[in-house]
């Protein structure tokens, strides 16, 4: 008699969550976590300045992956505005043989959101050269449905405090006799911003995709950031800005840019670039629109791209094979 002994076995996706425990973060966990990252990017990674944040996040999860009792890797699971989950910080121990931690997370975390109400998108992104990242998730089923192309640039921090109130004023010599204020009219922005190509089906701020439709989004990154307009010296509006300081990851991320010329846009970017230096921080990004007048005018002002253009790519895991998922 031939026995099948694959007859009852569990499904692929069934027995590598098996494999591992997984239960949520404490405090208690942050030396290990602190451990596993000093092992990424040379020590450049910012999840541990996130670690209490993720831990207290109360509409998320902060999730352990252990083995035999060992905490080898984490992921978090959180949401960018009500119904829409992201995905991030998936960490594994490099120096441990164990296969299919990353893929054993995801997997949970899809699990947990089966069981939520109201869930209108799952999301996550990733850098282009993350191979690894890149095939795991097409694997388990995520679709890539957008990108952009980050540029960024360093500058020096003057190591103080930024307040978007007592920003130093730029000078006549800086812009050319051009100056900026704060932004008279929102609404007025958003809509030159959305003509430059941004905020067209999403917000892009600090590798984080929200639903442009959301109402109130840009008011909330205007009140937690700083939106300015140009003037050109005739008094005329001549384009706005809006970024916000990422304290976490320490860098400033530039939400849109709208310039009717190369001055006003090198004015509006000296203006974030101040902000930078008085929050501390020596890194600016942006995520750009397929525009060329928008890359012609960061790149005028020295900001670089990396290894490719659309780099930054953003995926989304459907929502009918999350009801069908094993």
């Amino acid at each position: 008699m031939v026995i099948n002994r694959n007859q009852h076995a569990l499904p692929p996706e069934e027995a590598l969550i098996n494999q591992y425990e997984f239960r949520p973060i404490t405090t208690a966990d942050k030396p290990r976590i602190l451990e596993i990252c000093a092992k990424i990017w040379d020590g450049g990674d910012y999840l541990p300045a996130a670690f209490d944040a993720w831990v207290a996040d109360k509409n998320g999860q902060f999730t352990a992956c252990l083995h035999d009792g060992q905490l080898i890797g984490c992921g978090k699971l959180g949401f960018v505005s009500p119904g829409h989950a992201w995905l991030e910080g998936l960490r594994k121990d490099i120096d441990l043989p164990l296969k299919g931690v990353g893929r054993a997370l995801c997997l949970y975390n899809l699990r947990r959101l089966q069981t939520q109400a109201g869930i209108k998108s799952i999301r996550f992104a990733t850098y282009i050269m993350d191979h690894e990242s890149i095939n795991l998730n097409e694997k388990i089923g995520f679709c890539r449905i957008a990108s952009a192309t980050v540029r960024s640039k360093i500058v020096d921090a003057m190591h103080r405090d930024y307040n978007a109130t007592s920003a130093s004023p730029l000078t006549p010599a800086e812009t050319g006799g051009y100056i900026t204020r704060p932004t008279a009219d929102l609404t007025e922005l958003a809509k030159n911003l959305r003509a430059a190509g941004w905020l067209q089906q999403f917000l892009y701020a600090s590798w984080k995709a929200y639903p442009a439709e959301e109402p109130g989004l840009l008011d909330k990154f205007a009140t937690a950031g700083a939106c300015y307009d140009c003037l050109d010296k005739q008094g005329h509006n001549a384009g706005g800005i809006i970024f916000w300081i990422d304290h976490t990851k320490r860098l400033l991320t530039i939400i849109g840019l709208a310039a009717r010329d190369s001055q006003a846009a090198a004015t509006l970017l000296l203006r974030a670039e101040k902000a930078c230096r008085q929050a501390g921080y020596a890194e600016i990004e942006a995520m750009l629109p397929a525009n060329p007048a928008v890359f012609r005018q960061f790149a005028d002002c020295h900001y670089q791209g990396w290894e490719q253009d659309d780099d930054f790519l953003l995926y989304e895991f459907p929502l009918d094979r999350l009801t069908n998922l094993a």
